[in-house]
C-alpha cells in the first residue's frame, strides 16, 4: 500500500469518525430537554442560591421543550426559543424572548444532570468563561435536572 493510499484512508477514517454539526447539536438539544432547577444565580459577583425550602410555583426552573424554554419563578415565566451549536470548544447558545424581544448571547456546559449557562446580560458580547464577576453584565446560572 502506498503513503498517498495509506493517507487517503487516515482522513476518510477521522471524517467519518467525526459526527455533524447538526448531530451534535441535535443530541445536546435532546440531553436538554425536561425540567431543570435553578440552584444559584451569579450576577455582578453576588451569588445568589435558589430558596432551600421553596415549593411549587416558588421554586426557579426552567423547562426546555424541543427549541423552547420556559423560565418560571414565583408564578411569572417568561418563554424563549433558543439555538445550540456544540461544535465550538465553548458550547454556544443563543435565546430570544418572544417574537423580536430581548436576545442574549452565551456559553453552555451540559454535564449528565447539572447545566451550566453563563450569559452577557448587555445581550451583545458572547462570554469566554464561565463567571459572572463585578462589572462584566455577566451572569451564570447553575441549573440540576429535576427528577
Amino acid at each position: 500500500m502506498t503513503i498517498r493510499m495509506l493517507m487517503a484512508f487516515l482522513v476518510a477514517g477521522a471524517i467519518a469518525g467525526r459526527g455533524s454539526g447538526a448531530d451534535e447539536n441535535r443530541s445536546d438539544r435532546d440531553r436538554l430537554q425536561g425540567r431543570w432547577l435553578f440552584v444559584s444565580i451569579t450576577e455582578n459577583g453576588k451569588i445568589n442560591k435558589a430558596p432551600d425550602g421553596a415549593k411549587g410555583s416558588d421554586k426557579p426552573t426552567l423547562t426546555v421543550r424541543g427549541d423552547r424554554w420556559k423560565h418560571a419563578h414565583e408564578g411569572t415565566y417568561a418563554e424563549a426559543t433558543f439555538t445550540l451549536d456544540a461544535m465550538m470548544a465553548l458550547k454556544t447558545i443563543d435565546w430570544q424572548y418572544g417574537q423580536g424581544g430581548d436576545s442574549y448571547k452565551g456559553i453552555y456546559e451540559l454535564n449528565g444532570d447539572n447545566l451550566r449557562i453563563c450569559w452577557n446580560a448587555e445581550g451583545e458580547k458572547r462570554p469566554t468563561e464561565f463567571v459572572a464577576k463585578k462589572g462584566d453584565n455577566q451572569v451564570l446560572w447553575v441549573l440540576k435536572r429535576m427528577k
